[in-house]
């Protein structure tokens, strides 16, 4: 399927940080302790974070591994399964 060094990268749609800006806000809405905070996030905070998190979002496929980052810390990398089986 792959020649070596070869990988595919993801791209993700920018439309995921209006999704991420609203989500938040509606869960800080909901809640009643929430409601002076969603107007800190509407306001600025939001818009920073959801920027900054869309930016650090990437997913990259290779012949042996999917490494999948988001945000500052969180870094997921999984083993094709294809090729634990067939070794």
């Amino acid at each position: 399927m792959f020649e070596k060094d070869q990988h595919i990268v993801a791209k993700f749609n920018p439309i995921i940080k209006s999704y991420i800006l609203f989500y938040v806000g509606l869960i800080l809405i909901i809640s009643i302790i929430g409601i002076p905070l969603a107007i800190i996030w509407f306001l600025g905070l939001g818009q920073w974070y959801s920027k900054h998190y869309f930016e650090k979002l990437s997913c990259e496929l290779t012949d042996k591994n999917l490494r999948f980052k988001k945000g500052i810390i969180v870094q997921v990398e999984k083993r094709s399964l294809w090729k634990i089986f067939r070794t």
